[in-house]
């Protein structure tokens, strides 16, 4: 088990008075609850970073690039002021710079 440290933090009053409310109501100390807050927000970040590296490790299949979002409409963008024209459907090829 790692140890434990101390975090003070500075929040409005009327947050505090709701946590204060919160944690009366369901009998949970503030301490377990922010700390239950962080561990899932932390969590879920962890996960979604692994995500994303995981995707930028998967950058080319079978010779194939893979292509993400972001990497999409740059490449439309681009195509559309060289042609100045929307790309059709069967101009989606490596040759056009398009997936």
């Amino acid at each position: 088990m790692s140890e434990s440290r101390i975090l003070a933090v500075k929040i409005d009053g009327k947050l505090f008075d709701k946590l204060d409310e919160f944690v009366e109501e369901t009998k949970v100390t503030k301490q377990k609850y922010i700390s239950e807050i962080l561990s899932r927000e932390l969590g879920q970040w962890m996960q979604q970073k692994a995500e994303q590296d995981k995707n930028l490790d998967i950058k080319h299949t079978d010779g194939q690039k893979v292509w993400d979002k972001p990497e999409v409409m740059e490449a439309i963008d681009d195509f559309m002021l060289r042609t100045g024209k929307i790309p059709k459907q069967t101009e989606f090829k490596n040759e056009n710079g398009l997936p």
